[in-house]
């Protein structure tokens, strides 16, 4: 997706592809598109696929939109070029098959960037424990590739990317809880981070924006227990106050 532009759907396929595996694939390729300033594309998506070969699908098949009955898990990943954001579907086509007209159920997972990182831990803490139980079955042997410790300290890396303010201004803004005015409370406002912005127009016929801090939450706040913020009116910035 780029601006109000909507590019038609491309199809990929991995003869490997469980989730433990592509959710962490999936986080690392976001990662290389920050830290390279690449656009969240297609085009980088085949890049990457292409200079990390078994990672994530780049086998292109046009057959696969008719969703063929040898597929094990169903991928829906949506790339917005402008906002650098992202949306997985799983589907789990082994316990979960097509409904009636070839209809897809529920996801078993449905992600943002804001919790990619937390999944992809999730995923690779899950494979720890299977090697680890590989290796207690054959006389602490472990499986090629399959050193738990590896796949915890992959895990650990996900979660300290998770818990980054990019990250976390991206999933508290997803967050965000609007009310809307009512009959006895005039003034509609959103909370974000614990934050209450209301804007309305007061009696007076003058656009108001009212800010109340006390219930922010805590990561936001500086040591010196100040909220920095940036207020801006057509692009143009009319207040700033630094933590």
């Amino acid at each position: 997706m780029i601006g109000a532009q909507t590019t038609a759907q491309r199809w990929f396929r991995s003869g490997s592809a469980s989730p433990e595996f592509q959710v962490p694939h999936l986080a690392d390729f976001y990662t290389w598109t920050v830290e390279q300033h690449q656009p969240l594309t297609v085009a980088s998506y085949l890049r990457y696929a292409a200079d990390h070969p078994g990672s994530l699908p780049d086998d292109e098949s046009a057959d696969l939109g008719r969703v063929p009955g040898d597929l094990s898990y169903l991928y829906r990943l949506t790339l917005d070029g402008d906002q650098h954001g992202l949306h997985l579907e799983v589907y789990d086509l082994s316990t979960r098959p097509l409904g009636r007209g070839g209809r897809l159920g529920r996801p078993v997972e449905s992600l943002t960037q804001a919790d990619l990182y937390e999944a992809a831990a999730r995923w690779c803490d899950t494979v720890a424990a299977r090697c680890e139980r590989y290796a207690d079955t054959n006389a602490g042997i472990p499986m090629p590739g399959g050193e738990p410790q590896i796949w915890l300290d992959r895990a650990a890396g996900y979660r300290q990317r998770h818990t980054s303010t990019p990250i976390h201004a991206v999933a508290v803004n997803l967050a965000a809880a609007f009310h809307p005015a009512t009959f006895d409370v005039v003034q509609p406002s959103i909370q974000v981070a614990g934050v209450w912005v209301f804007a309305f127009i007061n009696p007076d016929g003058v656009l108001q924006v009212s800010v109340h801090l006390d219930e922010t939450e805590l990561w936001l706040l500086s040591p010196a227990s100040t909220v920095p913020i940036r207020v801006t009116v057509q692009g143009t910035d009319v207040f700033t106050a630094d933590a």
